[in-house]
């Protein structure tokens, strides 16, 4: 669905857009499908800052990145994310990943598994 000249809201229940709509645009919505309607090695630069593990809710009902009942999923629902980003950025692109890191009764924590 197209929300103006430049912006487009994509999502599985609307129309999947051209590739040549998505130059010089933005595109919102479910960053899986998004991801997966952009064909390999056309993208020059991703810049992304992934919800962080049980720290926000974003109004969504709970779903969604950051949502996960465990720190294995939410590291999953990543790498499902990024394996999309990989494939859709050029061999001379950029991909800039910023995740922060997680405090907890005032300590630093790290997810391991």
């Amino acid at each position: 669905m197209q929300l103006g000249k430049k912006i487009y809201n994509l999502s599985p229940v609307n129309e999947t857009i051209g590739q040549s709509n998505f130059i010089n645009r933005i595109i919102y919505g479910n960053s899986l499908y998004i991801l997966k309607n952009i064909p390999d090695k056309t993208v020059d630069l991703v810049i992304t800052s992934p919800p962080y593990f049980q720290q926000k809710d974003y109004g969504n009902g709970g779903c969604g990145i950051g949502n996960e009942e465990t720190e294995t999923q939410y590291l999953d629902s990543l790498m499902e994310i990024f394996y999309e980003t990989v494939r859709v950025t050029k061999k001379t692109g950029a991909i800039v990943f910023n995740l922060g890191d997680k405090y907890l009764n005032r300590c630093i924590g790290i997810i391991t598994i």
